[in-house]
Parts: C-alpha cells; structure tokens; sequence
C-alpha cells in the first residue's frame, strides 16, 4: 500500500547555462490493489470571473496576484480586475500550459509570468505589457515548458530534457525531463519518464524516487507534504513511503492543484478537495472530464479544457457573497475604467476588501452626494444596489 524510495544527492553545479547529469534511482512497484478510502462530499459553485463578459478567446494558461487575473489566450495576455478586462496585450498569442507568480530575480516584487509557444519566459511587466525575460535566468538557449514556483527565492523550470533551478542568485541545470512539475517552499516534484516520481529538497538538492506506476501529476498539500495523482488513486507522501490515500476505480482522476490552502483534483466531471487533515471529499461541478486544473490564492480552482477556462469555489455566504452579487457586476459595468488597478482614480475598487473599508465613503459619493462616477451616469438600477449592500451593515 506504498511506494519505495531511494536517496540520492543531486551534483550542485554553480553556473546558469550549463548541464550536468542527475543518478537515475530506483524503487518498487506500488501494489495494485489498496484499500479505497471512504470520500465525504461538499458543494461547489461556478465563480463568475469575466462579469463583464469580455472575449477571452482560446485560453492556454492562467495566473493570479493581486487578486488579478492574467489570462494567456490566442489574444495575447490579459488582465481582469473585479471581473472587468483591465489589460491586454497582443504581441504573443500563443502560449503552454505554463503560467504563475514567481518572485523576481531581485527580490524585491513578484511576477506574473507565462511561457510561450517559443519556449521563452515572458512576465507581465506592471500587469499591462509582456516583456521576454529568458535571458534574466540565463535561460535564452533553452525551452521553458513548465514552472514550477516555491517559497522565494525557489524556482523550478522545466525544461525539453532536463530542468532548471534558480535560488535567487544562480540557476543550475540538470538533465532528466520532470513532468507535472510543482514545488512548495524548498521542495520541487516531477514525473520522470520511467514513471517515477522525484522529490527534491532544493536548498540541499537531496532528492527522494518513489516508483509509481501510471503517476502523472504532482502537488503539494498545504503542510509542504507531496501528493501523486494516477488514473484511479491519489497517494501522499508519508515518513518513509507514499501512501494510498484513495482510490476509485469508476472515476477517472485529472487534475492536480494546490492553491490558497486547498488541494483540489477533477474526478470524471466532478471536483474533488483534500482536507488538511487528509481526508478526501467529493463534489458534483459538470467540469469536463479532460480538463486541466490550476489552485487561485483564494483557495477557488480553475478547470480549463478546450480553449474554456472557468473557475469553481466553496460557496461563500454573507457579506462578501452579496457584493459578489450585486455589487460586482456594477463594479465590472461603470467603475472598472477608472478603479482598476493602476487606474486613473488611484484607488483600486477591483475586491470585496477594497470595497469593505470604504463602505460608507463610497454611499455618500454614489447616493447621496451623487458625486460618483465621475463622467459618465449610473442607472438607478446599479445606484440601488450599492445603496442597499453598503448599507445592510451600517454601523
């Protein structure tokens, strides 16, 4: 009911730009048959994150900061705010499955970065234009075809043939192709092609093989423990071994991502969540059956199959679901233009939080002063529903 491992120690090689060889490891067969463990269930809803219905075209990847939302489509890269489309810029319109937030190699902000269908790095220079940045990893000769973002400074590339490893001052390739890449504090975890699967401490580059038959994605829980995804089983690392943590054989697993604390997988057209505790549970979503799944800071999940990216998320209750009701699609309708992010009223009206601390500001300029928006009208309609949400909780 677990899988071996082996030890090995990964040769450091202090120098971006060059390759050294990784000892390959070995371990034993997981066995076919583990004892299925009992999932519970829970409800998810479909999180609007396009209100004001812009044309994202065929979606390839997506990314978060902020709360905004990078989109890496055949339109290019675009950027939504409360919703709205803020951004965009077309110059690269195609993309790999390839995008997230790592921290620059300075240290001092972070990027929202993609790769292209190139190859190369392209980051989302103040959330508005794309800028190559290959050439900032010493990674200009290579082609980037995942990412993989730890703790700060650790970031994983992966590589056709090998991956790469920046810890903020050098980036050190090796060969030895990892697939469904993913990393977590100082660790990182890949698939190699003999279908084991290599855990690696990446400040000691110590790493662990565990031989799972089938593994195709990897993940890390929110206690920096790695998870594997096969067709019908997920499995968690333990003290010595990875553990059978479920099975079911009737539903085909897909779908492996870690985001805001939650630990999501698709599971056929249904989604399915681990708890910190372990324990698996189960929702109905009619998700597609193929699609990719990447974790939000939110803790919500985006499926993305076809081109189609929508997002799913525990059902939020109170306050902050009314103004995703209500008050969201006004935002997305009439504030967008000026209360983006970087916009010209230099107030970010784009989340609940920013909304929720200057409730009753915002009442006094829309319905009583009547003073905002500026330059353009609001209906009585969107005037009401701000009314009626800043004020349900006057103090």
């Amino acid at each position: 009911m677990s899988a071996s491992r082996t030890s090995l120690v990964l040769p450091l090689l202090l120098a971006s730009g060059l390759l050294t060889s990784i000892l390959a490891a070995c371990g034993s067969d997981v066995p076919p048959t583990v004892t299925p463990a009992e999932a519970g269930s829970f409800s998810v809803n479909a999180v609007q994150w396009n209100v004001d219905g812009s044309e994202p075209g065929q979606v390839t990847a997506v990314a978060e900061t902020g709360g905004n939302v990078a989109v890496f489509s055949d339109k290019g890269a675009l950027v939504f705010a409360g919703g709205a489309l803020a951004t965009s810029d077309t110059t690269v319109t195609s993309w790999q499955e390839a995008a997230t937030t790592i921290t620059a190699p300075d240290s001092l902000e972070s990027w929202v970065v993609a790769s292209g269908a190139d190859g190369h790095l392209y980051r989302l220079r103040a959330l508005r234009t794309l800028e190559d940045v290959s050439d900032r990893f010493g990674l200009l000769d290579a082609k980037i075809v995942s990412i993989a973002a730890g703790s700060s400074p650790w970031i994983v590339f992966g590589l056709e043939g090998g991956i790469a490893v920046s810890n903020g001052k050098n980036v050190i390739r090796y060969d030895g192709a990892l697939t469904g890449l993913s990393a977590f504090g100082s660790r990182a975890a890949g698939i190699l092609g003999n279908g084991s699967v290599r855990v690696i401490d990446l400040a000691t580059m110590k790493a662990v093989d565990y031989k799972v038959p089938g593994a195709k994605a990897t993940a890390f829980d929110s206690k920096g423990d790695v998870w594997v995804e096969t067709e019908h089983e997920l499995f968690k690392e333990g003290a010595t071994a990875l553990d059978a943590a479920y099975r079911d054989d009737a539903l085909v697993l897909h779908g492996l991502a870690f985001g805001g604390g939650t630990l999501w997988f698709g599971a056929g057209t249904g989604l399915g969540m681990v708890s910190t505790d372990g324990k698996v549970s189960l929702a109905k979503a009619d998700i597609p059956a193929d699609a990719v799944l990447y974790g939000s800071p939110s803790g919500d999940v985006w499926t993305l199959s076809a081109g189609t990216l929508a997002r799913y998320g525990v059902p939020l209750t109170g306050d902050e679901a009314d103004w995703r009701t209500n008050v969201l699609p006004v935002y997305a309708r009439v504030c967008s233009q000026c209360h983006a992010p970087g916009g010209t009223s230099n107030i970010d009206l784009s989340t609940y939080d920013s909304w929720a601390q200057r409730r009753q500001v915002i009442y006094q300029r829309v319905n009583v002063a009547k003073n905002m928006p500026q330059g353009q009208t609001i209906s009585d309609e969107d005037a009401q529903a701000i009314a009626t949400w800043t004020q349900a909780m006057k103090p």
